[in-house]
């Protein structure tokens, strides 16, 4: 069998492991905790206007550092296809979340969150690609059944789901977020995928921020009332959760299998589990402990079935 290293040669093979470490680390690790982040910034920000400075301002700096402030020759197609994308992603994924941790627990939030990877595989499948395998299957349903068990029926009754609409939005979040992602993947001509994600950054961070204006959250703002702690987590995402986790996230959509790199899904509830317990005063039991166990097997399954596909790496690595 060809293998990562008779295609790329020894040293690039082993450079390229370790950039998928390491950006797969960021979108497991940093991602997981920016839902604490989310919680601590709408305390006293408008989630969508808080949700639009971050995107579009890490947008902003991305697309500066890309071009090297010389302004690239862009079609209207390309802005069209980005804002598309972004709009999904960023609008209707980030939007929605924001909106939602207002009403419910961080931890809980990420672990909603953790159907992204089945919303991958039913939307890839359903928009032609092919059909998962069992080993994939079996992963995505031993994390699904994680989820089930940590959002359950009794922790409903204690009141740790919060408003049933906030729990509509975050499962809309998701799905959303897959369709922005799945379409970015399919509709962006080849080419720097740093600028692509700027662009993403900048037109959903400003759909966001037209959005929050036309729904009066402007009138809402009071500078006065703004934590400290609420700027400092606002910093904080947008250096970290959208220019270092984001960038990481769109070169493995372009470098791996999607469904691969949606397994962050289900490690990000388990990390935003243990912030939220440890740093936010969130409900933290023996349950949690045991479908967090469940969620990570999960991943394990879907990341030996899927794979770093030799013919994948040497697609990607194509591309000018």
């Amino acid at each position: 069998m060809i293998g990562v290293r008779d295609v790329l040669g020894p040293t690039t093979a082993r450079s390229h492991r370790l950039l998928l470490v390491m950006a797969f680390a960021a979108i497991y690790l940093l991602w997981g905790s920016t839902y604490l982040a989310i919680r601590y910034a709408v305390d006293t920000l408008p989630p969508l206007l808080m949700a639009g400075t971050r995107a579009a301002t890490a947008g902003a700096v991305l697309f500066v550092f890309v071009t090297r402030g010389r302004f690239p020759r862009l079609s209207a197609g390309h802005w069209r296809t980005v804002s598309v994308s972004g709009g999904l992603m960023f609008l209707g994924g980030h939007g929605l979340l924001c909106w939602a941790e207002q009403r419910i627990e961080s931890g809980i939030a990420a672990l909603v969150l953790a159907m992204i990877p089945i919303w991958m595989v039913i939307v890839g499948w359903v928009s032609g690609g092919g059909k998962p395998g069992f080993g994939t299957i079996t992963g995505v349903v031993l994390g699904f059944t994680g989820i089930v068990v940590l959002v359950s029926p009794w922790k409903s009754s204690m009141g740790m789901l919060g408003e049933p609409a906030a729990l509509g939005a975050l499962i809309g979040s998701g799905f959303l977020w897959v369709c922005g992602s799945l379409y970015a993947r399919k509709a962006l001509p080849p080419g720097n995928v740093a600028l692509s994600t700027a662009m993403q950054l900048l037109t959903g961070g400003v759909l966001l921020l037209l959005v929050g204006i036309a729904i009066g959250e402007v009138n809402r703002l009071d500078f006065a009332m703004v934590s400290s702690r609420s700027i400092l987590s606002l910093v904080y995402l947008i250096v970290f959760g959208s220019l270092v986790a984001f960038s990481a996230y769109s070169w493995l959509l372009r470098k791996t299998d999607p469904v691969l790199v949606g397994t962050y899904a289900f490690v990000n509830p388990v990390v935003a589990v243990a912030l939220g317990w440890s740093l936010g005063g969130e409900r933290f039991d023996i349950v949690t402990v045991f479908a967090g166990a469940v969620i990570v097997i999960g991943v394990a399954v879907v990341q030996r079935s899927v794979g770093v596909r030799p013919q994948q790496v040497v697609r990607a690595n194509s591309r000018p």
